[in-house]
């Protein structure tokens, strides 16, 4: 029901999904979910900073995965995937509890 939903509304629907496997996520993200979440976030973001003007993105909060910091840190890993030194769009991350958000509550 929810992407038929998503379907309805002007605007796109994106998702990475990612798999921790247990060595690399020891080595590449220190076995921290916080850098693991980073760097699936600077995935979904390298190809879309210099394609709009602006970015609304809704997030489900998780814990220390969704803090500014780390939030953040996703986008300054995006930004040097993209291989630019800034977006050309500014970038709003809401953070929302998920039964707050009826797009987020969906599992």
């Amino acid at each position: 029901m929810a992407f038929d939903l998503i379907k309805t509304i002007d605007c796109s629907f994106e998702a990475v999904v990612g798999r921790k496997i247990p060595t690399l996520y020891e080595s590449k993200h220190n076995g921290k979910e916080a850098e693991f979440y980073a760097d699936l976030l600077s995935h979904l973001l390298k190809n879309k900073l210099n394609a709009y003007s602006k970015l609304v993105l809704n997030i489900s909060h998780r814990s220390r995965c969704t803090t500014h910091t780390n939030l953040q840190k996703g986008l300054s890993k995006a930004i040097t995937r993209a291989q630019s030194k800034a977006p050309d769009c500014s970038v709003v991350f809401n953070v929302q509890q998920p039964t707050a958000e009826p797009l987020l509550n969906y599992r």
